[in-house]
């Protein structure tokens, strides 16, 4: 049987009046203090199917993602 675990995030998303449907910001893997931006809807899926399973809490604040 295979193991399940959660992964907690937050995130934090900016508008504009010009384009209200864009999004962009940055999330943060709770409990790791990892943080990393993103441009689109579609960065911000990727960030977190692609973020490592395990992690060693170092933050990431330069990581980017279009």
């Amino acid at each position: 049987m295979m193991s399940e675990s959660f992964e907690y995030y937050m995130v934090r998303v900016r508008r504009s009046d010009a384009d209200p449907e864009h999004v962009t910001g940055h999330v943060e893997r709770l409990g790791t203090g990892e943080k990393r931006g993103f441009e689109s809807e579609r960065g911000l899926a990727r960030l977190v199917a692609t973020w490592p399973v395990e992690t060693q809490g170092v933050s990431q604040d330069s990581t980017d993602c279009r």
